[in-house]
C-alpha cells in the first residue's frame, strides 16, 4: 500500500523509508464505554430531515425516522433487546461522568455562561485546554476553534445548553475522541459546517446541522436531529468492537437490512475470500479492522486494486462503492486525501467519480463483472468484482485506506485496511514510503 512521509534524495531516486507505531488500545478505564462502544448514534426518537447521513457505525432508536441515514454498522430498534441493553448503558455513563463520587470532581469550575474559545486553563493560550473535569453553570459556546491538548480523560459537565457558531472546529491534539465527554443538561445544537469531536452524551435534545463532520458518537436518551445528508458521525477506529448480533430483518418495514460485505457478515460468517487486493496481493477482509501485508509502487506506475463483494440480493443490487486513500491513525473519512467512487443505476450503468484535491491521482479506470466469492463454490457469479485501476501522480501519505459500499436499501458497511507487519499479534501500522525516479 502507499504513503509517502519521509523522502531520502539520493543521486537517482527517492528510496523506501519506513516508520512504525501501534494502535493506542481501548481501556476499561473510566468512563466504560461498554454497551455502547460500536455506536455512532443512539436515541429515544431520531429526524433525518433531508436523508443520507452518514453514519459509521450503529444506529440505534426508538421512534423510527421518516427519511434514514447511510448506517455502516447494523439499526438496532427499540423491538430489538440490544436496545434495551444499550439504553441502559447509556444512562449509566450519563450517571458515571455526572457523579463527582465516581468519575472525579471538578478540575475547574466556571460559575457562568462560557466560550471556551476564550478559556485559558494554566499557562495555556486561550482555548487550548488539557484533560480536566470542567465544571460550568451555564451554557456552553465553540465560536471558532478550540484545541483539546493532551492524551486524557475530558469532561464538560454544563448546566446549560452546548452550541458552535458555523465553521468552528474542535481539534484534538493528542486526545482520543472516546475520551472527551460532553454533557449538558439543556440541548446541544453543532451548526453548519462544523468540525465536532468527542461523545455528547445527554437526555437533552440534540440537532446537527448541514455538513458537520463529527469525530464521535451521539449517545441520548432523548431526541436526536441531523438535517443534511453531508453530515458524518464516524466513532473512533481504535474502539471498534464486534458489532451486536441482531435478526437479519430487524423491523416490520425492512425489506432488506443486511448489508454489503468483502469478507465475513456481521455475525462472523465469512462470504467471501480474498475480498481485497492490491498489485497481485490479496487478503481476507475482516469485519472492520485488516491488517495487509506491505505493497509498493512507484509514482507512475499502474496500479491495480480488486474487491469482491457479498451482496444478499445479489451482485445487481450493489449501488455504490468508494476506494478512500489518505487516512493517518484517528482519522475520519472526510480527511481523506483522495477517493474513487462508483455508482451504479439499476438498468446496468456505471459512473465515475475522482475526488482528489491535491492531484494525486490520474489514468483511474473501474471495470465491475461478476465472479465467485469463494475459491471452490459452485455458483460463479454471486460477487460483484470491482476493479480499480489508478496511477500516483505525486506522492500520497497515508496508512490506512477504507472502503464504503452500500446497496439497493441503502444498507451500508465500511472496511478499512491499515499497512502491517505478516502475522505479528500485535497490530502495527506503518507508513511506506512511494519510490519515484528524479
Amino acid at each position: 500500500m502507499i504513503t509517502i512521509k519521509k523522502i531520502l534524495i539520493l543521486p537517482v531516486l527517492t528510496v523506501i523509508s519506513i516508520m512504525f507505531f501501534s494502535i493506542p488500545t481501548a481501556t476499561a478505564a473510566d468512563p466504560s464505554l461498554a454497551g455502547v462502544d460500536n455506536f455512532a448514534l443512539f436515541s429515544d426518537t431520531y429526524t433525518d430531515t433531508n436523508g443520507g447521513t452518514h453514519l459509521n457505525g450503529d444506529l440505534g432508536y426508538n421512534v423510527a425516522p421518516a427519511e434514514f441515514p447511510i448506517v455502516s454498522g447494523v439499526t438496532i430498534t427499540s423491538s430489538n433487546p440490544a436496545y434495551t441493553t444499550a439504553l441502559t448503558s447509556v444512562n449509566n455513563l450519563y450517571t458515571f461522568v455526572n457523579t463527582p463520587g465516581q468519575s472525579g470532581s471538578c478540575t475547574t469550575t466556571i460559575g457562568v455562561q462560557t466560550t471556551l474559545d476564550n478559556l485559558v486553563v494554566g499557562a495555556n493560550p486561550p482555548g487550548t485546554i488539557p484533560p480536566g473535569i470542567y465544571c460550568i453553570t451555564g451554557a456552553v459556546d465553540i465560536l471558532t476553534s478550540i484545541t483539546l491538548s493532551g492524551d486524557g480523560i475530558y469532561i464538560f459537565r454544563m448546566a446549560g445548553t452546548l452550541g458552535t457558531a458555523q465553521f468552528s472546529t474542535v481539534t484534538l491534539d493528542g486526545a482520543q475522541s472516546d475520551n472527551v465527554f460532553w454533557v449538558p443538561t439543556g440541548g446541544t445544537t453543532i451548526a453548519d459546517d462544523s468540525r465536532f469531536a468527542g461523545i455528547i452524551l445527554t437526555h437533552a435534545a440534540t440537532t446537527l446541522l448541514n455538513t458537520v463532520v463529527m469525530d464521535g458518537r451521539i449517545l441520548s436518551s432523548g431526541a436526536v436531529t441531523t438535517t443534511g445528508p453531508s453530515s458524518t458521525i464516524t466513532p473512533s477506529l481504535v474502539t471498534i468492537a464486534p458489532p451486536i448480533v441482531v435478526d437479519e430483518v430487524q423491523s416490520s418495514d425492512c425489506v432488506d437490512c443486511v448489508p454489503p460485505t468483502l469478507g465475513l457478515t456481521r455475525d462472523s460468517v465469512r462470504r467471501v475470500d480474498q475480498g481485497f487486493s492490491y498489485n497481485g496481493k490479496s487478503s481476507n477482509a475482516e469485519l472492520f479492522l485488516t491488517p495487509i501485508q506491505l505493497a509498493t509502487t512507484k509514482v507512475g506506475d499502474v496500479n491495480k486494486a480488486v474487491f469482491k463483494i457479498y451482496e444478499k440480493g445479489g451482485p445487481d443490487e450493489v449501488r455504490h462503492f468508494e476506494l478512500i486513500f489518505g487516512l493517518a491513525k484517528g482519522q475520519i473519512l472526510g480527511d481523506s486525501k483522495a477517493r474513487i467512487e462508483l455508482d451504479r443505476s439499476w438498468d446496468g450503468i456505471n459512473t465515475i467519480k475522482v475526488i482528489d484535491p491535491e492531484n494525486s491521482l490520474k489514468d483511474v479506470k473501474v471495470e465491475t463483472s461478476k465472479g465467485a466469492c469463494k475459491a471452490e463454490a459452485v455458483i460463479t457469479d454471486d460477487c460483484l468484482v470491482v476493479t480499480i485501476y489508478h496511477t500516483f501522480a505525486a506522492p500520497l501519505d497515508f496508512n490506512i485506506i477504507a472502503t464504503n459500499v452500500w446497496d439497493e436499501h441503502r444498507n451500508a458497511w465500511q472496511n478499512y485496511f491499515s499497512l502491517a507487519s505478516g502475522s505479528s499479534a500485535s497490530l502495527q501500522l506503518y507508513r511506506l514510503m512511494s519510490q519515484y525516479s528524479q
